[in-house]
Order: C-alpha cells, then structure tokens, then sequence
C-alpha cells in the first residue's frame, strides 16, 4: 500500500474512518466499477488503489455513505464531512472526502 502520491510524492495522510484502507485523508470510489482513489491535497490528483487492496474499503465507504443522514449531504455538492475525513459518492462516474 502506497502512502504517498503518485504524482507529488507528498504524503496522503491517514484516516481512521475506513478501517480497511487506512491511507488517505480524501477517498472517491466507484461501487460498480469497483475503483478507489485516494485524492492529493495539493494538487487535486486521484491515484487510483491497488487492486487487492480496494474490495472491502469500498464496502465499508458505501455502507458509511448510506449510513449517512441525507441532512448531512449538500445536494448540489455531495460532499459529506466525517470528522476530518470525507467521502463523496461517484455517480456512475464520479470521500475523510469519500466519493462514490
């Protein structure tokens, strides 16, 4: 598991919301795809996880998000704040910043 960026080399971080996938203090998944990323605080770059280690974090993100009151999540921004982490759920497409 990498705990820098791909891009910057600067650190990611930690969190202690996705027990499963530790690194990174901004997710953004794609449940359908089956993708997680780990987002750069400095220059906004997604780094895309190894593939053994992705499954069961993007488990636990999409039962954390759905665990989420929607009074919580901004619908023009669907950002929601953990603490100092965050997710967002991708749509399709599309953390704690956790994205889906």
């Amino acid at each position: 598991m990498y705990s820098t960026c791909l891009f910057c080399n600067k650190e990611l971080g930690s969190n202690e919301v996705i027990e499963n996938f530790p690194i990174g203090r901004r997710l953004v998944y794609d449940e359908a795809k089956g993708r997680l990323w780990v987002v750069c605080r400095r220059f906004e770059k997604w780094n895309l996880t190894p593939l053994e280690e992705r499954w069961e974090a993007i488990e636990e993100c999409e039962r954390f998000f759905r665990d989420t009151p929607p009074s919580e999540i901004d619908q023009a921004d669907p950002t929601t704040f953990f603490g100092s982490h965050s997710q967002r759920p991708c749509q399709t497409v599309d953390a704690p910043i956790l994205y889906r």
